[in-house]
Parts: structure tokens; C-alpha cells; sequence
């Protein structure tokens, strides 16, 4: 049971927002001398590396203190309002005067926001009540007359609660947060440092700079692309001085601020001596060092989810060792706390200040497909993993055109479904209309090759779901790209990915910050290829595949469906088990189970030509079920079965055909039993094991071509019966020369 009246304190690695002021602390001096720039200053510079902290600083630092001092009804209410601009890779148009009509009703939901959270400041209400009152006036103007107009508005007007004639003459704040993402598209035509909106929005706010009007204007953005300022410096003298630098948290004052935010009520706190352990496992973190926000964000937000899943009110040493001990070997606790990030990205969590557009994406998804929400996570989960190490190099982040990373990522999955394209595969690209209200259905377009527009179909391209579902090789290509766009949207969502637009108007998205590239990546190693990764395929996996269990054991599972043809299912250790799991109608030709144990398995209408078990353990269980039962196996589809080293016990095979099965050098541990089947050449060699375990074809069978080599020949039973009623079927009529003394 949670602990009440206790909260997660923590955002986890995104930047705190304005609801969250309260509990940020840390950054008292930069919030102020910065508010004493805006105070004296038209035009003031926020410059720091990515995950230092700039974001978290304006929206829960300098956001929430100049409001506070506009509109709180103890303050003097002699400061301006704010507006924050924000999520430049959010537009829907084209123009500048569309980007900026779009800005400004932002801004005034989160004016409207706060004001929300805090009733009691009225005079929020009313700025954004006259702030859209003169948009509305201003619709399709240009926008620096419109943002003048919105700054005299409100230059000389009090305050809600405020004495008249208490005001002076206060101007009219505006952020530009996060610019880089507008500003750092380039145009590859021209090869000018930024495309066309990104020079107009300079242009614009050189404009505002020169006028007379009563604003004052913040820029915030990461130090490396502080060049794609220099179009400023025609209208802003001594630009360069205009600046403030955001160094990152050391590690005495991310101590002071675990410490502070713990002491706050109503918060689930951080033992010291964890801070200490948190902070000396930091590899970045030092005496004189400083700290990665981000990864301490992720840890911190993880443990005290942790603490509060197990109904404690602290992160003590309990809570630390309990969640230590979930990780394996030497996995790193700020990768486990990342990684736990991520998957809640994959399931679509969505905490306080997040959009959920991500919902109704999926939601489209399953009107148009039936796939349920297991199938979505899976299918996101797989993308994920493939788009990593494209969004990463070197440790910084990679930006991507929405359909090159496409055509990088799943690539080879559009090859699988549509083999004959392989050679344009560079002409793949996705309809995007499905992120809008009206869409349908998103569409891949495979561009035409020989006069053909989309993939030819064979049930042998597909996989789970889309085999159940007989989904063409299209239908297909189609739900991946669906599943791609909410992948985006999730991944974005937990603040892991953010999208922008090229010059040329191409969506490019981009990891949010370079320190998430490399444990993205590890992350994605470790499932890519993994059992449940490959579960989840839509597409059919070939020869040379291996597939790698995460884990040692996958119990009480059902799989249907699945084409995996000549792929190696191996452990990640010693052994992999399978316990009360049923493969049913899956394509396993060429199949190969190296070193897994068996028990309480069936194989129902499966095609497992040419399967190999390879050192596996055939174990019944301690209920007496048979370790496999291998059944209603159609014509050709269990031929050639290869049972090599290891144990075998208790198999069944059941109302099927069984050509040419071989079973060799293992022990026999307890029977192997074919009950109402058709057996053909089998072949037995090199079988030791309990004198009384036999590989038995009782009467009732029929059998043909039967045979074993000296050594194994006792352990090989077959009735008489079958020799004597003879066979109309083919091959016909060839029995053993020789039968084993006393068998009947």
C-alpha cells in the first residue's frame, strides 16, 4: 500500500516545469541575476551545455518568481507578464506568422495554467483574458505590430488585487526557450547556417530588439550553437556581453539540494547516506567535479518510485539494497534507473505535464488492427531498439529526418515484406497525414519498381499477429509505420525524443540530450534479438538469426503464429527453460533449440522440418506431464527432426506424419511414444540411458524403414502388429529385417 500524503518529488530526467516550482531548488543566483537582466536589459543570453539545467531553470526557477511577483496578492505587482515559447518541432505551419500564433496560445494555456493551480491570483486570469482578446483582434497581422500591440496592453494596467494607479510602466517578458532546435536546421540547398524560419525568427526578434516598445526578450539555448546568433549582432550591440552561462550542479550543491527538496513536506525524502552512495557511484561526479542532473534525476525519481510501490515514505538503505538487488551483475544503477525511463515511455506513461496525443494514436491503432495494448508495447518496445544507435554517434545525439530513420531503422524489416524492392529501398518513405484528426490509416509508400506498386504476398514474409491476422505484406509495412509514429510520440512524451523541422520542412527528431545516446543504446542491446523481441516481430525471421532469452525461464506462454525458420534459440546463460508453454501453427523449419529444457510443452500444428534439438533436456515434471507433446503435425511438416546429446524423456508425438526423425547420442531417460501417427525412417544411434526407456510405436501407428544401429537397437520398440497389417501408404510395405528379442 502507497504511504499517503507522500509524493514523488522528482521529474525524473525531463526538466521541471512551473508546477513544480516549489520543490526546485539549487539555482537561487542564476534565477535572480537573471531576473535582474530582464529588469535592465531589452535582450539577455541563457547559455549552457545540454542537461545543464537551462530549461528546468526558466520554467520552475524565473517563469514561476516573475509571475509570483506580478500577480501574488502580497506583491507589489510591479513586474510584467511572461510568456514562454517553447516545443519549436511542434508546428503545424509553415510561416512565421503561423509558428508564432501557434506560440502565443501556448504561452496562454500555461498562463492560463497557473492560474488554475493558484485561483487566488486573479490577475493571471485577466492578462491572458486581454492577451487573447487582442490576438483575436491582431488574427493574420503581421507579428511584431501584433506583439507590440500585446506589450502596450499590458504595460500600464494593474494587477487584479492590486491598488489603482499602482502600476508602472512594467514590460512585457518573452523566452525563447530551447531556439537551437529552430535555429540549427540547415538549409543543404544554400548551406546557410539556418533555413528560412529560423532567419525570420532572428529577424524578428532584431526587430523587437530596435523598437519602443515595452519588452524585454530571453534566449535560451545550448552553448555550441550560440554562432547561429550572429544575424543578432546587425541590430544588438555587444551581443556577446549580453550573456549569462549556466554551468552544471557540483556535487556539494546537488548534495545541498537532495537534501532540501527531502526536507520538504509531504515528499517521499533521500536518506543522506543514500545521497552519498548515489553521488560516489556518479563516474562524473567528484569533490571538485560536476554533476550529470540527468542521471541523478533518473535515480532518484526510480528509487523513490521504488519506495513508494512498497508503501515507505523514504529512500532508506533498505529501499537502495531492495533495488540494487533487482539488477544484474554489474549493470550500473543510473542505466537500470534510464532503463526503467524508457520502458515507461514504451508502456505510454504519461506523468503531470505531459501531452497524450500518444493515446489517441494508439488508440486509432487498435480501431484499425485489433492489436491490444500487450501488442502495442511490444511493437513499440521493438522499434525503439532499432531506432537507438541511428539517434546516436560518439556520444552525441544524431538528428534524423523522420523517414530516413525509418528507412534506417526497419529497413530490412520493409526488405523481408517486399524482397523484390530491395534495391529502392531509398525510396520508402511514410505518409505522416495519420498524426491528423481526421486520418485513418497511415500509408507506406514503396514508390513504383517494374510497374508494381506494393509487395507481392506470402504468408511466409509475416509473423505472430500479422500471420494470425493474414495481414497482407502491405497491410503490414502499413501497421509498422503506425506503430513507428507512436513510437515517436511515446518516446517524446517521457521527454527522450524531440522533434524539429529541416530547412526544407522535413520532420527531423533528435534525442533531448547527448547523455541519453549512449545509454539509449545499451538498453537496446541488450533486448535487440532477445525472445520476446523476436515474439513480437510482425515480419518472419530467417536463417542465421539467433534469438537470445533475456531470462533463464518463460513459463505459462502461448505462442501462435510465429515464422522463425533456421534461426538458433539459445540462452543467455547456461540453460533455457520452457515450462507449460504451447507453440501453436508456427513456421519452425530449420530450427535449432541449443541447450534449453523442456517441460509441459506442446507443439500443436506446427511445421518443424529440419528442427534441430541440440544438448536440450526433456524433464516431465514433478505432475507427470509429458516433458513435450508434439501433435497434429500435417503432412510435411515434421521431416527430418534431429534429437542430439543431452537428455530425453516422456515425448510424445501424436496424430501426426513423422518422417525421417533421428534421435542420437542422448540418454534416454523415459520413453518416447508415438500414439495414432505414421513414422518413416526413423533412425536411433548412440542411446544410452535407463535400461527400460524405450522409443516406443505401439500397435495403432504405422511405421516404415524403422532402424538403429547395434548399440541402440534394444531401446527401439516397435509392435508387430505394424508389420504384419501392412500399408497401403507410402513407402510402402518396407519393414526392419530384424526385430528386437520379445517384442510383440
Amino acid at each position: 500500500m502507497e504511504p499517503m500524503n507522500t509524493k514523488i518529488p522528482w521529474p525524473g530526467p525531463k526538466p521541471y516545469d512551473e508546477g513544480d516550482w516549489e520543490l526546485f531548488f539549487g539555482r537561487d543566483r542564476h534565477v535572480d541575476v537573471i531576473a535582474q537582466k530582464l529588469a535592465t536589459e531589452r535582450l539577455t543570453l541563457l547559455l549552457g551545455a545540454s542537461g545543464s539545467g537551462k530549461t528546468s531553470l526558466i520554467r520552475a526557477g524565473l517563469v514561476p518568481l516573475l509571475r509570483n511577483r506580478r500577480y501574488h496578492p502580497a506583491s507589489r505587482g510591479n513586474e510584467g507578464p511572461v510568456l514562454v515559447f517553447r516545443a519549436w518541432g511542434a508546428r503545424s505551419k509553415d510561416t512565421l506568422r503561423d509558428l508564432m500564433e501557434q506560440q502565443l496560445d501556448s504561452a496562454l494555456d500555461a498562463m492560463a495554467a497557473w492560474h488554475e493551480k493558484y485561483p487566488e491570483q486573479q490577475g493571471a486570469a485577466e492578462d491572458m483574458r486581454e492577451l487573447k482578446r487582442i490576438l483575436a483582434a491582431y488574427k493574420g497581422k503581421e507579428v511584431v505590430p501584433t506583439i507590440e500591440a500585446l506589450a502596450q496592453a499590458l504595460a500600464n494596467r494593474a494587477p487584479a488585487g492590486q491598488p489603482d494607479g499602482s502600476a508602472q510602466r512594467v514590460p512585457l517578458n518573452l523566452v525563447f526557450d530551447q531556439l537551437e532546435e529552430l535555429l540549427r536546421s540547415r538549409d543543404t540547398q544554400s548551406e546557410r547556417e539556418t533555413g528560412k524560419l529560423g532567419a525570420e525568427i532572428l529577424a524578428l526578434i532584431g526587430d523587437l530588439y530596435v523598437r519602443d516598445s515595452p519588452l524585454r526578450m530571453l534566449i535560451s539555448m545550448r552553448v555550441e550553437c550560440v554562432h547561429a546568433l550572429r544575424p543578432l549582432e546587425r541590430s544588438v550591440v555587444r551581443l556577446s556581453e549580453r550573456c549569462h552561462y549556466l554551468e552544471a550542479m557540483n556535487t556539494d550543491d546537488a548534495r545541498e539540494v537532495v537534501t532540501l527538496v527531502s526536507e520538504s513536506p509531504g515528499v517521499i525524502r533521500v536518506d543522506s547516506d543514500i545521497v552519498e552512495e548515489i553521488l560516489k557511484r556518479d563516474p562524473s561526479a567528484g569533490a571538485e567535479s560536476s554533476t550529470d542532473l540527468l542521471r541523478l534525476q533518473a535515480v532518484l525519481y526510480a528509487l523513490s518510485s521504488h519506495a513508494r510501490r512498497r508503501g515507505l515514505p523514504a529512500v532508506d538503505r533498505d529501499v537502495y539494497d531492495g533495488y540494487r538487488a533487482t539488477m544484474r551483475g554489474d549493470e550500473d544503477v543510473f542505466q537500470k534507473a534510464f532503463e526503467e525511463w524508457i520502458e515507461s515511455a514504451v508502456r505510454g506513461e504519461v506523468d503531470y505535464g505531459g501531452t497524450r496525443q500518444s493515446i489517441e494514436i494508439a488508440e486509432k491503432i487498435r480501431t484499425w488492427t485489433n492489436l491490444t495494448d500487450d501488442d502495442l508495447i511490444g511493437q513499440v518496445r521493438r522499434i525503439s531498439t532499432r531506432m537507438a544507435p541511428h539517434l546516436s554517434s560518439s556520444d552525441y545525439k544524431v538528428p534524423k529526418e523522420l523517414n530516413n530513420l525509418f528507412r534506417r531503422a526497419l529497413g530490412q524489416v520493409m526488405v523481408t515484406l517486399a524482397p523484390e524492392k530491395a534495391n529502392s529501398l531509398e525510396t520508402v518513405t511514410i505518409d505522416f497525414d495519420f498524426l491528423a484528426p481526421d486520418a485513418t490509416a497511415p500509408s507506406v509508400k514503396w514508390g513504383a519498381v517494374g510497374g508494381q506498386a506494393e509487395p507481392a504476398q506470402s504468408d511466409r514474409q509475416t509473423s505472430g499477429t500479422a500471420r494470425t491476422h493474414r495481414w497482407s505484406a502491405a497491410k503490414t509495412a502499413d501497421v509498422i509505420a503506425a506503430c513507428y509514429l507512436l513510437t515517436l510520440q511515446r518516446l517524446e512524451e517521457r521527454n527522450i525524443l524531440c522533434r524539429t523541422f529541416s530547412a526544407r520542412n522535413e520532420i527531423v527528431c533528435e534525442l533531448v540530450h547527448d547523455q541519453m545516446g549512449p545509454m539509449l543504446v545499451r538498453w537496446a542491446e541488450k533486448l535487440q534479438g532477445g525472445w520476446w523481441d523476436c515474439v513480437s516481430s510482425l515480419v518472419a525471421l530467417s536463417s542465421g538469426h539467433p534469438i537470445t532469452a533475456e531470462d533463464d525461464l518463460i513459463r505459462d506462454a502461448r505462442f501462435v503464429d510465429l515464422t522463425w525458420c533456421g534461426c538458433t534459440i539459445q540462452p543467455r546463460s547456461d540453460r533455457l527453460t520452457f515450462e507449460s508453454a504451447v507453440f501453436e501453427r508456427c513456421e519452425l523449419r530449420g530450427i535449432v533449440f541449443d541447450h534449453c529444457t523442456f517441460r509441459g510443452v506442446e507443439f500443436n500444428d506446427c511445421n518443424l522440418n529440419g528442427a534441430i534439438f541440440r544438448d536440450c533436456i526433456f524433464d516431465p515434471g514433478l505432475d507427470g506431464t509429458r516433458s513435450v507433446l508434439i501433435r497434429d503435425g500435417r503432412e510435411n511438416a515434421l521431416k527430418g527432426l534431429l534429437f542430439t546429446g543431452g537428455t530425453m524423456s516422456d515425448v510424445e508425438f501424436r496424430n501426426s506424419i513423422v518422417r525421417q526423425p533421428s534421435i542420437v547420442a542422448l540418454e534416454l531417460q523415459g520413453d518416447v511414444v508415438f500414439e495414432n501417427c505414421a513414422v518413416a525412417q526413423l533412425y536411433a544411434s548412440g542411446l544410452e540411458g535407463k535400461e527400460d526407456a524405450k522409443v516406443r510405436i505401439p500397435a495403432g501407428n504405422k511405421a516404415w524403414c524403422c532402424s538403429a544401429d547395434e548399440k541402440s537397437f534394444p531401446k527401439l520398440e516397435i509392435s508387430k502388429a505394424l508389420y504384419a497389417q501392412g500399408s497401403t501408404a507410402e513407402p510402402k510395405d518396407f519393414m526392419p529385417d530384424k526385430l528386437p528379442e520379445g517384442q510383440d
